[in-house]
């Protein structure tokens, strides 16, 4: 019976519990982590399999996953240390150097669009002399002319 409910309770942590924090978490974060309590819950039936086997549950045994559980702590506390004390600054490190690169990404871009936006300012005024030099430049500026000079067109002045 104890290895029914060792099993049952085997699947419904790795079927429903895991598969629940996987979905709130947007994905699988800790692939280690999962891997690592699998390989400890895999470890721990086969020891309890080998027990039920033997027919008998000696002292022996009761130390046995006593230190089972210990060596598993052990290596969850290893784990998170490592992960705080290595990883963390190494994933913030790669933030900040992607979040740079995209800052120059876009001040690229900007200044290049404002140097296509200068340069198609600077070449409009270029053509705007190279007409006003060949006196085919055709502006509303160019034709207004001055009321003594309209009167004199028009025979009015003398």
């Amino acid at each position: 019976m104890s290895l029914g409910e060792l099993t049952g309770a085997a699947m419904f942590i790795t079927t429903v519990v895991a598969g629940a924090v996987i979905m709130a978490n947007d994905g699988l974060t800790c692939r280690g982590a999962l891997v690592r309590d699998v390989m400890a819950l895999g470890i721990a039936t086969l020891v309890v399999a080998l027990n039920l086997l033997r027919g008998e549950v000696t002292k022996a045994t009761t130390r046995t996953f006593i230190g089972m559980y210990i060596i598993f702590v052990l290596i969850v506390l290893i784990a998170d240390v490592y992960h705080r004390a290595v990883m963390l600054p190494r994933l913030s490190k790669q933030a900040e150097m992607v979040e740079r690169q995209r800052q120059l990404d876009a001040e690229r871009f900007a200044s290049a669009h404002a140097g296509d936006e200068l340069n198609i300012t600077a070449s409009a005024s270029v053509d705007e002399d190279a007409h006003r030099d060949r006196g085919d430049f055709d502006d509303a500026r160019t034709h207004v002319s001055a009321p003594s000079q309209l009167e004199d067109i028009q025979g009015g002045g003398g």
